[in-house]
């Protein structure tokens, strides 16, 4: 039975990974069936991998280009959407649940991408906002704009997310600076700067339960 067919008949649960990849992809070349080919990419990668993996590295694979690239990027980035629209019904409590709330939005990024999250009394997220950057290592943001942001928010308090993808997740002396400079303006608008999550990979650094918030 052919996994459109399965799917149908069955349910998606019932397939594996290489019939559901087979699905998305629609299509094989004209040297490899798509039956091939998904098995050759779950071999190689999984979906874990595949979803880290930006369109120049999918195009590097044999048979992957651009309508199929296309169409792995779009549905990965579908499955980290769901996942983050589930989430936004969980109160922000700790380090734990900001992690998993944000994880979604940073899996595979491979540039520094800094996020503010604004939060009521409840800690229920009312709003965020992201800013990108074109380098891999950095990311400056003035603190004038963060400010302009976070007060059109109007929230009780915020967090900071941003990540490291060089794999470190301690913070760099700049990165305490900054959010000592931007904590101090934000307690004298009586908002809160609840905590500054660094991530890499699967694992994070939290200034709030490294107590490196109470410098100031």
């Amino acid at each position: 039975m052919l996994p459109r067919e399965k799917i149908i008949k069955d349910g998606p649960s019932e397939l594996s990974d290489d019939e559901l990849l087979a699905i998305m992809l629609s299509s094989g070349t004209k040297n490899e069936d798509v039956f091939s080919m998904s098995k050759r990419l779950i071999q190689d990668y999984g979906f874990a991998s595949l979803m880290r993996l930006d369109y120049n590295e999918l195009s590097k694979i044999p048979g992957i280009k651009m309508a199929k690239g296309a169409k792995l990027l779009a549905i990965f980035e579908i499955a980290r959407r769901v996942i983050s629209e589930e989430n936004n019904k969980k109160c922000l409590n700790d380090a734990k649940g900001l992690f998993e709330y944000v994880y979604p939005s940073y899996y595979g990024i491979k540039k520094e991408v800094l996020m503010i999250i604004g939060v009521n009394s409840r800690l229920k997220v009312l709003n965020l906002k992201k800013y990108t950057s074109d380098s891999y290592n950095e990311i400056n943001i003035p603190i004038k704009e963060i400010i302009k942001d976070i007060l059109q928010m109007d929230p009780y308090g915020v967090f900071i997310i941003h990540n490291h993808p060089g794999g470190n997740i301690n913070p760099s002396t700049a990165d305490i600076k900054y959010t000592i400079e931007l904590g101090k303006t934000l307690d004298t608008l009586n908002i809160l700067l609840l905590d500054h999550l660094i991530i890499s990979n699967d694992t994070y650094y939290s200034f709030n339960e490294n107590h490196t918030l109470k410098s100031f």
